[in-house]
């Protein structure tokens, strides 16, 4: 967030089908006491529409299909899922060329009669330079570094992710090019790799 220039406001309303709504708000602005820091704070919710809650069947097979059996008496009442994230972070210059910053988050599920919660932190550090008219930007990041989301009896930790990246825009012909990579290493899945380019 130290390369926003100025005080910015986000907003954003997602509507998927079947009731499933994402509402962010985020907001980044200058630190009055250091040169150069931002802070910012950030609020999102995900919630799903009222789902049937259900007492368990009892040994299912494909007869069931065909046996007339009643379902509806199955239903118990209904509940809504939802999750929502409270995040507040901040970012400054550290030395010349280099920023660095953090992020705390509280993450909290709820389902039905049960809920969780976790609190994680990320961080990352950015170097920007340019060198002879190219702009040089090198980057790195850790991510969900924190406690694991108990819900019930289950414990679930959060996915560390760490981002390696660099990118490269400098000018060519009478336009300018810009080449970038990242890396994405992730604790509990497959790493990916991604490199794109472009040209205005």
């Amino acid at each position: 967030i130290c390369l926003i220039p100025v005080s910015e406001i986000q907003f954003t309303h997602v509507s998927w089908f079947q009731g499933i709504n994402y509402e962010a708000l985020s907001l980044v602005m200058p630190f009055p006491l250091f040169e150069g820091a931002k802070i910012g704070a950030a609020f999102s919710w995900f919630q799903v529409d009222e789902m049937n809650r259900t007492t368990e069947l009892g040994a299912y097979d494909h007869s069931y299909l065909n046996s007339g059996i009643d379902f509806d008496s199955f239903v118990t009442g209904a509940f809504s899922p939802f999750d929502y994230t409270v995040i507040l972070g901040a970012a400054a210059p550290v030395m010349e060329n280099l920023s660095a910053g953090f992020k705390l988050k509280l993450a909290s599920q709820n389902i039905d009669t049960f809920s969780g919660a976790s609190v994680s932190a990320d961080l990352g550090a950015i170097y920007a330079v340019n060198v002879y008219g190219s702009d040089l930007r090198l980057g790195a990041s850790m991510s969900h570094l924190g406690s694991a989301l108990n819900l019930d009896s289950m414990s679930f930790d959060t996915p560390k992710l760490f981002r390696f990246g660099f990118s490269d825009a400098f000018a060519l012909f009478d336009g300018r090019f810009l080449i970038s990579a990242e890396a994405l290493i992730q604790a509990d899945y497959n790493s990916l790799y991604s490199i794109g380019a472009e040209y205005t």
